[in-house]
Order: structure tokens, then C-alpha cells, then sequence
């Protein structure tokens, strides 16, 4: 651990960390700050603790690593960069206020054991491409993307999903499947159960679907399942 304290502000002209090498912390409230460089932390937060990001300069990456309770997010800002984050024994949650920016940045992976923001106060972004991943049983994720997405990739063991961006959306509950990608190709895996699709609209896109258990349609019908260029199931 390289710091340990109640609250932590870091500010360099360059880089934080390196993406071989993270600023090992554990604290309440961290903000991190460069005028050029991205940001490398491994992170540990007490509770009540909020994180809040910028790198500064173009194309610079953010990566945090939250080993401990739930990761609090302010913000997290990059002109390009992208955002990569990983809760490993907690949830990301949206501590900024409903509708308020959370991310920017270019493409954006989110891994975490107990689930991504809520249904009432989903994680706000505003970045081109999504991944996001829960692996704990039944937990769920939630984002509210501004902006179109170039691609959507999510995996669940048989929690919730809900995520909404300019052009069109994703939900998966009671493992219901049913989304319009606006163009972008779609990922979606079920670790712990089955997916039943509603409606799948990718136009020229591909789709691809993994299933712990079936893939099946959600209703007996003649109806058209999925849109897509090219689905593997």
C-alpha cells in the first residue's frame, strides 16, 4: 500500500501509476488529477468514500481496481481515454446524483461482484462503447449512456440489466431479453440461467448470445426474434 489516510488528493503534471504498476491505496475520499497522463490506482475504500477522476491531456486511460466495499463515484473524466474499472468484492454505485455524469471517455469495461448502480439511480456515462459484467448470483447493473453506443456487450449470472443510450436500450429481467442496439453488434451472456429473447434489433449488426441454461423465445409466436446481419447462439 503506497497511501493510507482519510482523504487523498493526487496531482501530476503526467501520469499517476502505470497500467504494470498501480498507486496501491487505501482511503475515504480519493481525487486524482493530471494535466497530460492517465491514472493507475488499486484501490481500497472505508465507507462513505467517493472517487473523482480526471486525466487530463487526449487519449489518456483511467483503470481502477476497488478490492474492498462498494466503489462511490463522483466522476471520472477523459478526453479519449479509456475507463476501465473492477469491484472485485463490492458493487459501483452512482454517488453524484441522479442524471448527473458519472464517466466520459471513449470505451468503457465495468466488472463487479455485487452489481452496477441501481434502477432508480443508474450509472450516467457518456462514452462509445460499453462492457459490463456482474459475478455474483442475481446481482444487477444499470447504466444511462448520452450519446450512441458502437457496441454493447453484457454479462450477468441472472441478475437485472438495464442500460439506455441515444437511439436505443437493453433490458434482461426475469430473463426476458429484449433490445434495439441503434446499429451497434450486442453480446449478451447469462451465466446463471436462461435467456428468453423478446425482441432483438441490431440491423446489420451481429448479435451473439451465451446461455448457462436455454435460449429460447420468450413467447409462442410467429413473431420475428431477432434482427440482426449475422446471431450466434
Amino acid at each position: 500500500v503506497n497511501a493510507t489516510s482519510q482523504s487523498l488528493t493526487m496531482t501530476a503534471g503526467h501520469s499517476i501509476g502505470m497500467s504494470t504498476d498501480t498507486i496501491e491505496n487505501f482511503v475515504e475520499t480519493l481525487t486524482a488529477t493530471t494535466t497530460d497522463g492517465g491514472v493507475f490506482l488499486t484501490q481500497g475504500f472505508g465507507s462513505g468514500g467517493q472517487l473523482n477522476i480526471t486525466a487530463g491531456g487526449v487519449g489518456n486511460d483511467v483503470i481502477v481496481n476497488n478490492n474492498t466495499k462498494d466503489l462511490k463515484l463522483g466522476t471520472i473524466t477523459t478526453n479519449g481515454g479509456d475507463v476501465t474499472i473492477v469491484s472485485t468484492n463490492g458493487s459501483v454505485l452512482d454517488d453524484n446524483g441522479v442524471g448527473v455524469n458519472n464517466i466520459t471517455g471513449n470505451a468503457l469495461s465495468l466488472t463487479t461482484k455485487t452489481g452496477v448502480a441501481t434502477s432508480g439511480n443508474p450509472l450516467d456515462t457518456t462514452v462509445s462503447s460499453l462492457y459490463v459484467k456482474t459475478t455474483n448470483t442475481g446481482s444487477n447493473a444499470y447504466v444511462a449512456n448520452t450519446g450512441a453506443l458502437t457496441s454493447i456487450s453484457a454479462e450477468t449470472k441472472g441478475g437485472a440489466v438495464g442500460i439506455t443510450f441515444t437511439g436505443g436500450s437493453l433490458t434482461y429481467s426475469s430473463n426476458i431479453l429484449n433490445a434495439v442496439t441503434g446499429g451497434a453488434p450486442l453480446t449478451f451472456k447469462n451465466t446463471g440461467g436462461t435467456i428468453k429473447i423478446g425482441s432483438i434489433d441490431a440491423g446489420a449488426e451481429a448479435v451473439s448470445l451465451d446461455a448457462f441454461g436455454n435460449i429460447e423465445d420468450s413467447a409462442v409466436d410467429s413473431v420475428t426474434d431477432i434482427v440482426a446481419g449475422t446471431a450466434t447462439l
